[in-house]
């Protein structure tokens, strides 16, 4: 059965009808038979467009419900069903603890072969034992896949801690050759080197990484999924704890058509350190328009404002919007004074100060009388906004 848009279905149909009407098309009974038969075949083509609609966008809130399994068993025995699933989001509760794989988790690798049409799929707080069961079945492959989503892991038991093993990743941008965004937050251990283990390049538009673990595996991790980018397709990178790494900034070096770029630091040390390698490496990439600096933990010594001065001088004119860490809090404190006369009618546009009193957003506006100034225009408690970003 062809797979035939609505529109074009419902113009078959009406087609058909018309032909049916006998004050307009008299026909013998050979002919309405015919054109029934045809009628008939549109209904089944229609079935299909409903199933498609139907199954579309799936959403499993809780993976350890009987409910779930009863889905999951529904979907594997009825593989056409499976396959119309374009959209496919899985929730485990964030207080869970696995202690081992239900049914449902256990035919999940079956599921996924299944779904030949999934186009988005996102995991949240997955037992780590469901990743890991991804990488010890038969190697699973879902040629349509544009989006990975991964958030947060949990453990198999009170002791453990949730991770990603470097045999993990591997297999998570190995799904799908034509992976376009790819978003993981988790831990990372026993991860190997991405020139002993090379992954698959893949056409990674949007790359998304938050990394947690020791810093040998966090580098290995973040430059196993650098090198899977193809340097000519990649237009946003967002990586929580930045590895120190000489090949870290050689690689992104060769991003030349990034757009959006921002990196966060667990501490102040931590960006202050990398700033002279931050200065070289945006001097190269020429389509930047949004870059963002950002350290998780206030400093230790309140009101040292020396690093903030070093990254006001080091955003470039050409930016759109700039995300900076900074101490200041006001636009009339002298170094925010000079850098917004400076960029006044040049550079960003739009600049968000992360700062001890929040999220801080500033826009060059015009006034009433047509002249540009800055403004600020929202001010909100940072929360999570380090790892919102």
């Amino acid at each position: 059965m062809p797979d035939l848009p609505l529109d074009v279905l419902n113009l078959i149909f009406r087609e058909l009808d018309e032909s049916l009407d006998p004050a307009s098309h008299p026909a013998d009974l050979e002919r309405r038979r015919a054109v029934g038969r045809q009628v008939s075949l549109v209904c089944r083509a229609w079935r299909l467009v409903g199933t498609r609609l139907v199954w579309s966008h799936v959403e499993i809130a809780d993976m350890r419900t009987r409910k779930a399994a009863s889905l999951v068993e529904h979907l594997i025995a009825h593989p056409k069903a499976a396959g119309c699933i374009g959209q496919l989001r899985i929730v485990w509760p964030d207080s869970s603890t696995s202690r081992g794989l239900n049914y449902a988790e256990h035919r999940l690798p079956s599921l996924l072969r299944l779904v030949h049409s999934l186009l988005s799929l996102s995991l949240f707080n997955p037992p780590t034992l469901v990743i890991r069961s991804l990488s010890n079945s038969v190697p699973i492959r879902i040629p349509s896949l544009r989006y990975l989503n991964i958030g947060g892991l949990t453990s198999e038991n009170d002791a453990s801690t949730p991770s990603v093993e470097g045999a993990d990743l591997r297999t998570l941008l190995s799904v799908s050759p034509t992976l376009a965004k790819f978003d993981l937050r988790c831990a990372v251990t026993k991860q190997t080197s991405p020139a002993a283990s090379p992954t698959p390049v893949r056409p990674l538009e949007s790359v998304d990484i938050r990394f947690t673990g020791n810093t040998r595996d966090v580098a290995l991790a973040t430059q196993t999924v650098l090198q899977s980018a193809r340097a000519s397709d990649i237009q946003q990178l967002v990586i929580a704890n930045v590895p120190f790494t000489p090949l870290f900034y050689s690689t992104i070096a060769t991003f030349h058509e990034l757009v959006d770029f921002r990196l966060t630091w667990e501490f102040e040390d931590g960006l202050a350190f990398s700033l002279p390698h931050i200065a070289t490496l945006i001097q190269r990439l020429p389509s930047l328009h949004l870059l963002g600096l950002m350290y998780k933990h206030e400093p230790a010594i309140q009101g040292d404002h020396d690093l903030s001065n070093r990254l006001l001088d080091l955003v470039p004119s050409t930016l759109k919007s700039a995300v900076l860490t900074l101490a200041y809090t006001s636009l009339d404190l002298a170094p925010m004074a000079r850098y917004a006369r400076a960029h006044l009618g040049t550079g960003p546009r739009e600049f968000v100060a992360l700062t001890a009193e929040g999220e801080i957003t500033f826009f060059q506006k015009e006034d009433v009388s047509g002249a540009l100034k800055w403004e600020e225009v929202n001010r909100a408690p940072l929360k999570d906004s380090f790892w919102r970003m």
